[in-house]
C-alpha cells in the first residue's frame, strides 16, 4: 500500500488534521501578527496624545485614541474619559480596561492549546480505527495470515498517529510563541499605562 493509498483509507482523519493545521497557522499568524502591528503604533499614539494634552485639547485627544484600534488605545481611551476626576479613578479605569484586553489577547492562545491536545488524539483514533479495519479485512478474506501479513496490513495505519503528533507538536510551538508575544504585549501595555499616568501628572510636578 502506497502512502497516498494510506491517506485515502484514512481520508477523514487526514483531512481533519489538515484543517487543524491550517487553523493553527491562521490563529498563530492573525493573533500574533495583530499584536505586533498594534504595538508598533503606540509610540506615534502617545506622541499625538502628548501634543493634544499639552494644549489642553482633551476632546481631540480622545478622538485620536479612538483612531488607533488596539488594546493600548482602548485602555488610554478609558483613562482619557476619566481625566478631571481623581487620579485613583483614572488608574482604576486603566486597570479594568487592561484586564479586559488581556483576556481578549489570550483567546487565540486558548484555541491553540485545545488543538495541541486534540491533534494527537485524533491521529491515534484514526490509527485504532485503521487497525480494526485491516484486521477485519484479513479475517473476511479467509486467508490464513502470518505475522508478516498482519504487520504489513497494520503498519500503514500508523501514519495518522505520526501526522497527529506532528500537528500537535506544531500547535505547541505556535502556542509557546504566541504566549511569548502576549506576555510582551501585556508588559508593553502596562508601560503605556504608566507613561500615560506620568503624562497626566507632569503639570503638577
Amino acid at each position: 500500500m502506497t502512502f497516498w493509498e494510506t491517506i485515502e483509507r484514512g481520508e477523514y482523519v487526514m483531512i481533519s488534521l489538515a484543517v487543524i493545521f491550517i487553523l493553527i497557522v491562521v490563529i498563530w499568524s492573525v493573533c500574533g501578527g495583530t499584536l505586533l502591528r498594534e504595538r508598533r503604533r503606540y509610540p506615534r499614539l502617545m506622541q499625538r496624545l502628548r501634543d493634544h494634552l499639552a494644549e489642553g485639547d482633551l476632546e481631540n485627544a480622545r478622538q485620536i485614541s479612538q483612531t488607533y484600534p488596539s488594546p493600548g488605545a482602548s485602555s488610554l481611551t478609558a483613562g482619557l474619559n476619566k481625566v478631571g476626576q481623581p487620579m485613583s479613578e483614572v488608574r482604576e479605569a486603566l486597570r479594568e480596561t487592561s484586564q479586559i484586553e488581556y483576556q481578549k489577547m489570550e483567546r487565540g492562545s486558548g484555541w491553540l492549546r485545545i488543538l495541541a491536545v486534540v491533534s494527537p488524539l485524533l491521529g491515534l483514533g484514526g490509527t485504532l480505527v485503521g487497525i480494526i479495519d485491516r484486521l477485519r479485512d484479513l479475517s473476511e478474506s479467509g486467508i490464513r495470515a502470518d505475522t508478516a501479513a498482519i504487520c504489513g496490513a497494520i503498519a500503514p495505519t500508523i501514519v495518522t498517529t505520526v501526522v497527529g503528533l506532528g500537528v500537535g507538536v506544531f500547535a505547541l510551538i505556535a502556542y509557546a510563541f504566541l504566549n511569548s508575544t502576549i506576555a510582551s504585549s501585556k508588559r508593553i501595555l502596562d508601560e503605556l499605562n504608566l507613561e500615560f499616568i506620568n503624562l497626566l501628572e507632569e503639570p503638577s510636578n
